[in-house]
């Protein structure tokens, strides 16, 4: 398992302007389904269609099954 990265320390890897989808933690709470876009400096959740403000840490999502 993946551990926690702070987004003072890195962001996660560019593709295309924005990562891939990682879970954010927010104030306390785990959000998945989220991704980073680099034109905007901003944190998106997929599902919601929204920015996310207040992100501390992220975590990359584990590699898919073979």
């Amino acid at each position: 398992m993946s551990d926690w990265i702070s987004v003072d320390c890195k962001k996660p890897n560019k593709v295309n302007n924005i990562s891939g989808i990682v879970d954010l933690w927010v104030e306390g709470e785990r959000w998945p389904n989220c991704y980073y876009c680099f034109d905007d400096d901003s944190w998106y959740d997929m599902d919601c269609d929204m920015t996310i403000d207040g992100v501390t840490h992220w975590m990359p999502l584990p590699a898919p099954p073979k």
